[in-house]
């Protein structure tokens, strides 16, 4: 399977241990500024064209939505998996077939559950 993520280095490194637990090759990052209209990167170009799978984690929802639709869209990305960081947005990426989305507040509220449910607090 070919991955290819599209994030910050800083955020590639804060969620390193949790993507190297699933096993994939994750060496090939594009970082945002890489993809933006005024760049047109041959390279970045064929990692897309050739993805089994997109992973898009950034802090802004509207890129990972423009993001989301193009590798959809223009390169036919069987699967997409974005952060969304407004849980608000889910049926917004739903909308253009992204089902499979990282909403960390909704993780965080289902952890904070699980330690209530226990008694942990």
């Amino acid at each position: 399977m070919f991955v290819v993520v599209i994030s910050e280095s800083k955020f590639i490194n804060r969620y390193k241990e949790s993507l190297e637990g699933l096993s994939l090759d994750f060496s090939n990052v594009i970082s945002p500024q890489e993809l933006s209209p005024a760049s047109s990167d041959i390279f970045n170009n064929y990692l897309l064209k050739r993805a089994d799978v997109v992973v898009i984690i950034t802090p802004k929802d509207q890129f990972n939505f423009y993001i989301s639709k193009v590798c959809k869209t223009f390169y036919e990305t069987r699967k997409v998996i974005t952060l969304i960081n407004n849980s608000n947005n889910k049926d917004v990426f739903a909308s253009i077939g992204v089902l499979d989305v990282i909403d960390f507040n909704c993780y965080a509220k289902e952890t904070l559950y699980k330690f209530l449910e226990k008694g942990a607090i």
